[in-house]
């Protein structure tokens, strides 16, 4: 595994930990007025920004999936949409299966859920609302990607123009995003706006994964030096530019808790439906460029590079298995909470863990199914 994506597996456990904390311990603070009260009402209400930062690494993972493996014709889109979703329903469709045997789901409901249908006819929150956002955000990104190399390809300019010219068109199409968000509240059904307003986020995980690249080897891999996302922003010139970034960051991610906190304070008012999760991207993407630099100073720090290995050994533990981990957390804590047990939280953390390393076993026999693991090549 490169050290990319190592750093993106990392990545990914901690956002599939933030999920958790949002979806199931908020609970621990409830009546506490402490906490209701100071910035660690963050950790009650505002975790959420787990599910941005997942998009983000999912647009940086597609940029270099389209590096290497282009799509050129209708075939290619076929052959990479049949792989997405192969990897997706190899996870979603036996965790469904499972619900819909504890809870004795009728037959109809089950195949609505299983196909989407129910999610976007209905009511995107019905369950597990990321899998068929996630599933639009693949079936559109290679028409996204297409746009994006061509508003930085130019035979007679650098590769840093190239990366000016892209991050311009970055902030055009996000800019265009929210006033298409904004025309249409009135008319969009409001639980869409959950999947529309993380838009921003994965495109610029686009970005971050072209950046990326220019920094990387021919087996698209970094060469020697700090490998990380954060690199991918600051480049490998140290000094005041990489504080500069570094602060930067820092600042994107105290102004998104700032306005998630304001917002929910009635202090600013919401604009369009689901705009904390607009402010949560800042956070995701400052969580994007700092948590790869701490990982790398407890890798370079002698005594705390044993702590160090263990925290990155559970966050890559926890990255391999995010998606496994977010189809069952919700589901086993609405089964663990009614019964008010002392360490509920963490009797269902440990149910969760083992679902998910189940359904993760479950989904490496799917993928390994002969016609599912042929190589595409490029198309």
């Amino acid at each position: 595994m490169s050290k990319l994506s190592t750093y993106r597996t990392e990545c990914m456990g901690f956002a599939a930990l933030m999920i958790y904390l949002f979806h199931c311990v908020p609970q621990f603070f409830t009546g506490k007025k402490l906490l209701d009260s100071t910035l660690l009402w963050y950790l009650k209400y505002g975790t959420f920004f787990g599910v941005d930062l997942f998009f983000l690494l999912s647009g940086f993972g597609l940029s270099y999936s389209f590096e290497h493996h282009p799509i050129r014709s209708m075939k290619g889109y076929k052959r990479y949409l049949i792989r997405r979703l192969v990897r997706i329903y190899a996870v979603y469709a036996p965790a469904l299966a499972l619900i819909a045997l504890v809870d004795r789901m009728p037959p109809g409901k089950f195949l609505s859920e299983l196909f989407l249908i129910r999610q976007f006819a209905d009511e995107l929150y019905t369950r597990l609302w990321f899998i068929p956002a996630i599933i639009v955000f693949y079936a559109a990104a290679p028409l996204c990607y297409r746009l994006y190399e061509a508003s930085g390809r130019s035979e007679a300019s650098g590769a840093r123009s190239a990366i000016r010219r892209r991050k311009l068109f970055t902030v055009i199409m996000i800019i265009l995003t929210l006033f298409v968000l904004f025309a249409g509240r009135t008319v969009i059904r409001g639980d869409l706006f959950s999947m529309l307003t993380r838009i921003p986020c994965f495109l610029v995980g686009f970005l971050l994964g072209y950046i990326a690249r220019m920094d990387a080897d021919p087996a698209g891999e970094f060469q020697t030096g700090r490998a990380s996302v954060r690199e991918s922003v600051c480049g490998k010139q140290p000094g005041s530019k990489t504080v500069l970034q570094d602060f930067s960051a820092a600042l994107c991610v105290i102004t998104g808790i700032g306005l998630v906190l304001l917002l929910d304070r009635g202090k600013i008012p919401e604009i369009i439906p689901a705009e904390d999760a607009l402010f949560s991207e800042l956070v995701g993407a400052g969580t994007a460029i700092l948590l790869p630099e701490f990982l790398d100073r407890l890798r370079q720090t002698s005594f705390l590079r044993a702590p160090g290995k263990i925290l990155m050994a559970v966050l890559r533990l926890f990255g391999s298995i995010s998606l496994e981990f977010y189809c069952v957390q919700e589901w086993t804590w609405s089964k663990i909470k009614p019964l008010q047990l002392p360490h509920g939280a963490l009797l269902n953390f440990c149910i969760c863990v083992v679902l998910a390393l189940f359904l993760h076993w479950i989904a490496n026999g799917i993928r390994r199914l002969p016609r599912m693991t042929q190589p595409s090549g490029s198309s």
